[in-house]
């Protein structure tokens, strides 16, 4: 069987100005930041703290529950919350009362 080897990586296209990501969350309404538990097929693999604008006016986030969020990057690296939607019941994925920012187009 010949060997692959590999001996450069690179990036094509234009770099990411958005990412989703879902997972369990804590709402911190007094410092302005969602910590998302984000995960693959149930393990946990990092928690994220993401800056939440005034704007999104979020409510009635359950800590704890899994959320959908879609997340802007600028280039320093700097996470802030663009959209945010429930998805821990079939109810809550359909509700607009629970989709906030961009999830509520």
């Amino acid at each position: 069987m010949p060997t692959l080897t590999v001996k450069k990586l690179g990036v094509v296209g234009e770099p990411l100005a958005q990412i989703d990501m879902s997972g369990p969350v804590r709402w911190d309404p007094d410092a302005a930041s969602l910590s998302m538990g984000v995960d693959s097929f149930g393990v946990l693999n990092r928690e994220v703290v993401l800056a939440v604008p005034g704007e999104l006016g979020l409510a009635k986030i359950v800590n704890g529950r899994r959320y959908a969020a879609s997340v802007d990057l600028d280039n320093s690296g700097v996470t802030s919350l663009a959209g945010l939607s429930a998805n821990f019941s079939r109810a809550s994925a359909t509700d607009p009362a629970q989709a906030f920012g961009t999830h509520s187009r």
